[in-house]
């Protein structure tokens, strides 16, 4: 951590409370009755989920920083272990009662994310750019892998990647351009964002920076640079 002496305050900020809590809305469900269905999802992802948005909100209060990423990966967590009971035709198996207890969790997940996105949005200042960047999609594990993963002791998984839909990337911030761009590659974040902050994209990066992402008086001011590379 940097500068040193931040370390104190981000000791404060893990004691503090989040709203939503994602761990709270997990331990909610893990505490009701499970029989043959256990739900309950590894909980690392989802306890890292409340100590990023812990820090990221520390950070705003103390840190005028000029770039900030934070990771969220209790949702992907929660995808895997609850799309069953999000979307029950799809695998045929779920009962009334598990629909009943199960059928929201991964919505209500969707909603604690939604409003960390939501604080961060409030408080974008006008020349401030915020990316909501999600890899991939989930789909449905098949019926084959169903079988399988109860064969290897781990029946709790329902949703995979293997052929999910694209992920997605959402833009927010004056500069940006109202409208759907054509379809990019995750490759193309890391040029883009150093476009935006103005640097130099390094020409052996295998993405490429969208200036289409960008409204023209913005772009119109700012060309793209270019370096060999930044030597990693």
């Amino acid at each position: 951590m940097w500068p040193a002496a931040f370390r104190f305050d981000l000791r404060e900020a893990l004691n503090a409370p989040t709203s939503p809590d994602p761990v709270a809305l997990v331990a909610t469900v893990a505490e009701k009755p499970q029989g043959d269905a256990d739900a309950r999802p590894d909980p690392a992802p989802i306890l890292a989920d409340r100590m990023h948005v812990q820090i990221l909100q520390a950070l705003y209060q103390k840190v005028d920083a000029r770039f900030l990423a934070v990771r969220l990966p209790g949702l992907d967590a929660m995808g895997h272990y609850f799309l069953r009971y999000a979307n029950p035709s799809a695998f045929g198996d779920v009962s009334e009662d598990e629909q009943r207890r199960y059928g929201r969790v991964l919505d209500e997940y969707y909603g604690v994310i939604d409003s960390v996105v939501g604080r961060v949005l409030d408080a974008l200042a006008p020349d401030d750019l915020l990316l909501v960047v999600s890899a991939f999609g989930m789909e449905p594990l098949s019926p084959g892998k169903r079988v399988l993963e109860r064969l290897i002791g781990n029946p709790r998984i329902s949703g995979t990647h293997e052929r999910a839909p694209d992920g997605f990337l959402l833009a927010y911030g004056s500069a940006v351009a109202p409208g759907r761009p054509a379809r990019a590659s995750i490759l193309d974040l890391t040029p883009s964002i150093l476009y935006y902050l103005g640097l130099p994209v390094a020409r052996d990066m295998d993405g490429f920076a969208r200036t289409d992402l960008f409204r023209n008086a913005f772009t119109a001011s700012r060309p793209i640079t270019v370096i060999p590379s930044y030597g990693r």
